[in-house]
Order: structure tokens, then sequence, then C-alpha cells
């Protein structure tokens, strides 16, 4: 017996309800008996999502373009867009609880095998449901059974209405409809992140944010969930606003250290900007925005020529000091 695949379903949740459907409890067993492996399921091989769309009878496309497909251990891949695994969300059971309930109220089938699992819940940058603005919900699961959709959110089937009636309502950030319209292949929209890696372009908003809402000297790793939600969107404003309020912003940063010694240098002024940037391996995403940085902090210190800012020697000195 198969269910309907639902839209930006992940393979693994929809895996998952065809187990439930078929009164089989866990997803590995249910692929067991269909001769595939959850593991290939889960981390997207072309094989398996081929052999899950032949298997229910859906169009394999629609598989394809919301599966998290394993390129290395580090590395995932939406379609076209790159996601490190630190930026995502796949170790927790994150859901709308309204979503969920619309899902099972709206089908005639059990509730495990009706309610699905969104990829963008699996985005560790998107902390809140566009459709109903109410943060999203980390509920308890088994580790063995965390890519399990149906098997993990089964057991908070009754709880769904009581999680709903007890949330308060949030807007969606700027940053979370931009990664969402990339998500679902409607494009970006904003020039300055467009070109970037998904999770580098938020995590620099994150990171911008921070600096611009609690100082040079906060860390955004040390903010909560609600917190960061904050500082992204105060980050993606900038980004919104483009290189030019970037370099502003920067330059106000530089000039507003008036606490330390302009030759404390670009570590002391950016502060965890600084630390961001160094802390995180070269890329080409990374040293695009690195060079933004850089031009915008030698045009306001006095840094030598031949003297290193943010990984990188200074052509030529273009501010002197006493």
């Amino acid at each position: 017996m198969t269910v309907p695949y639902m839209p930006c379903e992940t393979p693994t949740s929809f895996v998952s309800r065809l187990a439930a459907r078929n009164g089989i409890p866990l997803a590995g067993s249910f692929c067991e008996d269909q001769g595939m492996l959850f593991r290939q399921v889960i981390d997207g091989e072309p094989a398996a999502i081929q052999r899950l769309a032949e298997l229910a009878g859906v169009d394999p496309n629609l598989l394809f373009a919301s599966t998290f497909r394993k390129i290395d251990e580090n590395v995932r891949l939406l379609g076209t867009e790159r996601f490190d695994r630190q930026w995502m969300s796949r170790a927790r059971l994150r859901v709308c609880p309204a979503c969920l309930l619309r899902d099972a109220e709206g089908s005639t089938l059990p509730p495990d095998a009706a309610m699905y699992c969104r990829t963008w819940w699996q985005i560790s940058f998107i902390r809140t449901c566009h459709l109903h603005g109410t943060p999203l919900a980390i509920l308890p699961s088994e580790q063995r059974t965390v890519h399990d959709f149906a098997a993990s959110v089964r057991p908070h089937a009754s709880d769904l209405s009581r999680l709903v009636d007890t949330t308060a309502p949030v807007e969606t950030t700027r940053l979370e409809d931009y990664l969402l319209r990339r998500i679902i292949g409607d494009g970006g929209g904003i020039p300055l992140l467009d070109g970037l890696a998904t999770g580098v372009a938020a995590r620099f908003c994150e990171v911008l944010g921070t600096v611009r809402l609690h100082g040079r000297s906060q860390r955004s790793s040390k903010l909560d969930e609600s917190q960061l939600r904050i500082a992204a969107q105060f980050g993606c404003d900038l980004a919104t606003a483009g290189e030019d309020a970037i370099r502003t912003f920067i330059l106000d940063l530089v000039r507003g250290d008036v606490t330390r010694s302009a030759n404390g240098g670009p570590q002391a002024a950016l502060g965890s900007l600084h630390a961001w940037f160094s802390d995180n391996r070269d890329t080409q995403d990374m040293e695009r925005l690195r060079g933004l940085v850089r031009d915008a902090v030698a045009a306001s210190l006095p840094i030598g020529s031949g003297k290193v800012c943010l990984g990188q020697s200074v052509d030529e000195r273009q501010v002197h000091s006493i």
C-alpha cells in the first residue's frame, strides 16, 4: 500500500510513511523487506531514491528535488544548494506542530502515515514556520529513529494540539524567507548573497548581525535560538542593502573602536567577525566576503604594505598613523 508523495517531502520521511502505511513500525525493516538499505535513502544515493520512486509509483524527479545527497562526510547537496553538515539539523526532530496537525486532519490515513517532514525543517538557519508564523518545535526522539520520521513523531501525535495552543506566534525573518526561496527553487533576490553557498550566506548574516546588535566582542555561538533569529534579521538587512552598506558598517565599526589603539589591528577592531573568518576554512565564497571586509578595513586602519589582513597581505598602505 502506498501513500501520496507530498510537496517538498524528504525521501526519508516518504519511506517512513510507506512503512507506517503497511503496518511496519520501523523504516529500516521496511527497506530490508523491499531490498533496500535505509542508510542509502538517508544518504540520498541515486539508486536508492530511484528504487523508492518505482516502489511507490511516484515521479523520481520529485524525490530527487527534495533529497539531501551525501557528497562526503561533511557536505550535502539539495538540488544545487550546498550545505555543510554543521548547517543541518537532521539529528534532531524539528517540526511545526500546526503543519503536522493539518496533515493528519486533512487525510484519511493514520496520523503517522499522514504527517510528513518538509525539507526546510532540516536546515538549521530556518527556525520559523512561514505558513503558521510559529517557531519550529524540537521534539524528543531516539537516536535510532531520528531519520525515521513516522516512528519519531508517532509518540507525540496526541500532544500536538497542546503544543500549538501554547506556542507564541513569531514572524519569519527576511533571512528565513530568502533561504526558503532558494531551497524551493524560486531564486534568492539578494545579489550579495545569491552567489554564495546557502550556509555561508546565512552564517555571514548571523555573525554580522551579532556584531551589529551586541558589539564586536559577542560571539554568535553564545546566543540562543531566539537571539540568533534576531541577529540574522539585522545581518540580512545589511546584506540586502549591498556591498556599500557592508563597507560603511565596517568603517563605522573600526572608527568607533575608541577604547583601543588604532594599532591594535583588524583582529581587535573586528572582534568576533574577524574570529569567524579565521575559524572557517578557505573557500571561494569565504574569500569573496573576506575581500569585501579586508578592503574596508585597509581603508580605515594604518596597515602597512606587506602586512597580513584577514589572511592576505596588503599591497599598499592607505592610512597612516601618528
